[in-house]
């Protein structure tokens, strides 16, 4: 395994960063130990700038805490030697003025901070970024009343229902190079009206987190939050899917991302009015056809040759290994996500003149 130099954020502001969690007593809990019974807990963690001056002495805060660490081990069977802290500061004192909101949403698996590096960089860039921990379908959550979640690894054999005849039809479907944009779409409503129950009724569930944490956060932080042009989302696979839910279904929502999250969901009938960005590996492209079409607003999409799905989140920093997260460079990849999202919500967010960043050359297939 080579070793990978971590990134930095390279914008004008040093990067805070705050925790917090609130509990929806009027939810019942669909996942975990807990399923049935009332009440379900939502972790955020709120990125955002803080002055340089305003770091010296303050704390930096764990990108990989003692209880994420154990989450890990026991989801995935990830040994990691020690918790990792970043160059983010805990409770630090916030710049002045107001700056735009992007939440972040991870995947099935993942954590609040699984793309921490990306967040990092959009907070040195003049954002808030609201990252969500997802109670049960994370690796782990700590909360504000002591106590932790871990992952639910029953959700892993309920991505296709029945899974293994969900999976191989997955697997036929993702191999198709002949199919029209349109013809895929279709196939695709098939697929998953078949084989993918869980996923799509799961969604409403994963919306309701990002509406109750958004809420609690635009109240705890209003004062240095600027909702002047909305909301910005982004997600890694299934954050991705809900990134494009948001959009669709919800008005405060008006620009998003989807880092290589298939579109599972119900969308008959509606068209997108949000200016989205689809970003895919190869082997993803067909399950994300949907972003392409019905669409009455810009709509950016780009795949990345030779890369794996795991790759683009922060895995591809801490296991640099082209089978799990693909052949691009991690520092490659980092760079054009961040100008990818950069231009992007500055453009949809910020009000600014500058073109959406779209990579070109050999690594990159640009798909509208």
């Amino acid at each position: 395994m080579k070793d990978v130099k971590l990134p930095s954020p390279q914008g004008e502001y040093k990067v805070g960063t705050t925790v917090f969690s609130i509990y929806d007593s009027d939810r019942t809990e669909t996942i975990g130990p807990n399923k049935g019974s009332k009440g379900r807990h939502i972790r955020g963690r709120l990125y955002y700038p803080v002055l340089p001056e305003d770091t010296e002495g303050v704390p930096q805060d764990y990108v990989l805490s003692p209880a994420l660490c154990e989450g890990l081990s026991r989801a995935f069977h990830v040994k990691i030697k020690e918790p990792l802290k970043g160059e983010f500061y805990r409770d630090a004192s916030p710049a002045p003025g107001k700056f735009p909101l992007i939440v972040y949403s991870h995947g099935i698996g993942g954590y609040a901070e699984a793309n921490h590096f990306l967040c990092s960089e959009l907070a040195s860039q003049g954002y808030s970024v609201l990252a969500v921990g997802h109670a049960h379908d994370a690796a782990a959550n700590e909360y504000d009343d002591g106590s932790v979640d871990f992952f639910d690894k029953s959700l892993n054999m309920k991505t296709y229902q029945p899974f293994v005849a969900g999976a191989a039809a997955t697997l036929r479907f993702c191999s198709d190079r002949r199919s029209s944009n349109e013809e895929l779409g279709r196939k695709f409503k098939i697929l998953q009206d078949k084989y993918y129950s869980f996923p799509i009724g799961y969604l409403d569930e994963r919306a309701r987190d990002v509406r109750t944490i958004t809420d609690e956060a635009i109240r705890r932080f209003g004062d240095r939050i600027d909702l002047t042009h909305g909301i910005g989302i982004t997600g890694h696979s299934m954050g991705g899917t809900t990134a494009y839910y948001m959009c669709q279904h919800d008005d405060r929502f008006t620009a998003g991302i989807n880092l290589d999250g298939i579109l599972a969901g119900r969308y008959d009938g509606m068209v997108m009015k949000k200016p989205f960005y689809q970003i895919n590996c190869e082997n993803n492209v067909n399950a994300s056809v949907k972003a392409a079409l019905n669409t009455d607003a810009p709509f950016f999409w780009e795949v990345f040759r030779g890369m794996q799905h795991h790759g683009f989140c922060d895995l591809k920093f801490f296991v640099p290994v082209s089978a799990v997260v693909g052949k691009m460079p991690p520092s490659v990849l980092h760079e054009n996500l961040c100008r990818i999202h950069t231009t992007f919500f500055g453009r949809y967010l910020k009000g600014s003149p500058q073109e959406v960043f779209c990579p070109e050359g050999q690594g990159f297939i640009r798909r509208a």
